[in-house]
């Protein structure tokens, strides 16, 4: 016996027939099926015993409908557990300084000169090897993150030739990224970054010039945009087949209104086919920072639409059907750390530098982030780590995950949220049936996308 999955969100295709195929899309494996009326009506009745052998095998393939006696919560969950504990990949997140150049009003870190020092160094490669010894990865992976990673770039030069030789004595592949805010991110430094493995960068920008700049700018209070621009540009013309790189941008009430510009503006400048990917991300709470001028998600997603339709019309290239994900951020990536400019470490990219998680030590002068599981030189605890128990919590109802019909795709998107009581939920779950009818359109050919605006809104 088999029921409809309850992990299924259905839209209708862009014109207004109520005969019009229905697109299922099954969260439980990424799959979208455009279904005739009659069928979807049979699915929605439980009347599974009038499917044909082929319609039943593409419904059950695709996650359509599952086992009548299945709990699917439960198996997403399992499944999420299987693929955390046989995970091949050892991710290993670096922020070699603590240093910025901008002042972005988003931003919860605090900035300061610090670098890592050569001790710091030996402990996190020593470290590395520790873990790669036990022959359990196939791949190190290794995140370059900030402040802004940049400023310490004969750091990253030494910590990045000693892991990858790391890699060839243990006969490991080697995948290296960075988070840059782009002000550094010249061809020659790209130029670097690729002699030790650095292949993918994401870069943001939040807006045109003036709007990017007013957010973006420098402590000094100079502009940053243009620098930035050219030097994508630069690194597009002299390393476009090594170095792939992403643009971001962050949104919040403060720049939304500039999202069309820079969309445009990327385009004029031919960037639309040559980025690997533009993104917008809502601005959220980090640590005190980001709260005042967040859009609500909904408001989020609505707006989002309105984007990939325009990115559409130009020629960009835009995800816009969610995958199944079953690791949702490092916490479930096994070994997975990151070490801060002070040998700090953490299982989460949200927490260091970041003042507003400081707790004093007893009657100390001194403080300790509350998030930091030791220190890479001394003691680094391996039990009871911060956000690890957060699947126990959504099995138990803490959440709104457990009833989520997006859960499958989204895994919770973040533990920390969460637990600190801010809703993370991700925009699909708001847009999705829009998304499946722009997708259609594409597909099909039903529509020119620039005459789109109408059909999904």
């Amino acid at each position: 016996m088999y029921k409809l999955s309850r992990y299924v969100t259905t839209s209708r295709t862009a014109a207004s027939s109520g005969s019009d195929p229905v697109l299922a899309y099954s969260a439980r494996t990424g799959q979208t099926m455009r279904l005739s009326t009659s069928l979807w009506d049979q699915l929605a009745t439980n009347q599974f015993d009038r499917l044909t052998l082929n319609d039943f095998q593409r419904l059950k393939e695709s996650g359509i409908i599952v086992p009548s006696i299945e709990d699917e919560f439960r198996s997403v969950l399992n499944e999420n557990a299987n693929a955390s504990m046989t995970y091949s990949t050892l991710f290993l997140v670096v922020q070699p300084t603590a240093s910025c150049q901008l002042s972005c009003s988003y931003c919860g870190q605090t900035h300061s000169k610090r670098r890592l020092t050569d001790e710091t160094i030996k402990s996190i490669v020593a470290r590395a090897d520790e873990k790669l010894k036990t022959k359990r990865y196939t791949q190190l992976e290794i995140g370059w993150f900030g402040a802004e990673p940049l400023n310490a770039l004969p750091q990253i030069r030494k910590v990045g030739a000693e892991l990858r030789s790391l890699c060839g004595y243990y006969d490991v592949a080697f995948l290296g990224r960075i988070i840059t805010n782009g002000l550094a991110f010249t061809s020659a430094a790209a130029a670097d970054l690729l002699q030790i493995g650095v292949i993918r960068a994401e870069i943001t920008l939040d807006g045109p010039d003036e709007i990017h700049d007013n957010r973006r700018g420098t402590k000094s209070g100079k502009g940053t945009f243009h620098r930035i621009l050219d030097n994508i540009i630069s690194v597009l013309d002299n390393h476009r087949d090594k170095i792939s790189v992403s643009i971001r941008c962050n949104v919040d009430s403060s720049n939304v209104h500039g999202v069309h510009e820079l969309i445009l503006e990327l385009h004029r400048r031919g960037l639309h086919n040559r980025i690997a990917s533009l993104y917008f991300a809502p601005v959220h709470i980090w640590g005190t920072a980001g709260a005042d001028q967040a859009l609500t998600a909904s408001a989020f997603a609505a707006l989002q639409v309105e984007w990939f339709l325009k990115m559409l019309a130009l020629g960009y290239k835009v995800d816009l059907i969610p995958k199944r994900t079953t690791i949702a951020c490092m916490v479930f990536k096994p070994d997975s750390e990151l070490y801060d400019a002070f040998g700090n470490v953490y299982n989460c990219t949200e927490v260091s530098h970041v003042e507003a998680y400081n707790i004093r030590n007893g009657d100390s002068s001194t403080t300790t982030n509350k998030y930091a599981i030791g220190a890479v030189d001394n003691h680094i605890r391996s039990d009871d780590l911060p956000f690890t128990n957060f699947y126990d919590e959504v099995s138990s109802g803490a959440y709104q995950c457990s009833k989520c019909q997006i859960f499958p795709v989204c895994g919770g998107k973040c533990p920390k949220s969460w637990q600190e009581g801010n809703i993370p939920c991700p925009p699909e779950k708001f847009n999705l049936p829009q998304r499946l009818i722009i997708k259609d359109l594409i597909s099909n050919r039903a529509t020119k996308i620039v005459g789109a605006h109408k059909a999904v809104t």
